[in-house]
């Protein structure tokens, strides 16, 4: 396995996000055939961390907040992309 670098941003390819939400098993409680709602869904996180591995998205952390008081985050998921076997969750 290579290693694994985090950004942060949600300026990211729609494709690779919905592949990612499909092969980790999260696009099963996730709008992913409605292109238009999960890229309003994307654009509209506060805070949003990826997990690449060179070029390629494994995993993606989205976070909503107030700002003063409350944070909710969503489920991360990281995905050996060669195999499709989720790794890891929290």
């Amino acid at each position: 396995m290579n290693q694994i670098e985090y950004r942060a941003g949600n300026q990211l390819s729609l494709d690779s996000v919905l592949d990612l939400y499909r092969e980790s098993g999260l696009g099963e409680r996730r709008p992913i055939d409605d292109r238009e709602a999960f890229a309003t869904m994307l654009s509209h996180a506060n805070l949003v961390i990826t997990a690449w591995e060179g070029d390629l998205l494994v995993g993606i952390a989205r976070t909503l907040t107030d700002s003063p008081m409350s944070a909710t985050s969503a489920i991360w998921r990281y995905v050996d992309r060669t195999s499709g076997t989720v790794l890891e969750q929290c």
